[in-house]
């Protein structure tokens, strides 16, 4: 696993970058309910985190 992070890291993160930032748009645009919005948002954390520990990984 360590090695495909190592060997795919930059596509990782602009997936990565690219699932954050289509979240952040659908809750905005689309989500109507409270439900819809702490989902979307929980998603987003999740992302987000996920993208801090992949660079966290390759440069600390």
């Amino acid at each position: 696993m360590i090695e495909l992070v190592n060997q795919y890291f930059i596509p990782f993160i602009v997936i990565v970058l690219a699932l954050f930032a289509l979240t952040i748009v659908i809750r905005v645009k689309s989500a109507k309910t409270k439900k819809d919005k702490v989902i979307y948002n929980s998603y987003s954390v999740i992302l987000g985190v996920f993208l801090v520990m992949l660079v966290a990984y390759k440069f600390v």
